[in-house]
């Protein structure tokens, strides 16, 4: 039962941090912005990409918060 939950819970991750947005960046914008809403560092990643909007942020914050 423990391994089914933190599959459940990984899963649940990989839905809200790695395919926010484009998918053709979604995955590291994801985990710039998981970072840095953990306060581990800036969610802003090199250019051409941009960080998530503020709504994107919102959603990944939310999960991450629950």
């Amino acid at each position: 039962d423990d391994v089914r939950a933190l599959e459940t819970e990984v899963l649940e991750l990989s839905e809200h941090v790695y395919r926010t947005g484009d998918p053709a960046t979604s995955y590291f914008r994801g985990i710039k912005c998981a970072l840095e809403i953990e306060g581990i560092c800036s969610g802003t990643p090199a250019p051409p990409m941009l960080p998530f909007t503020a709504e994107q942020a919102a959603g990944i914050r939310a999960w991450l918060r629950r």
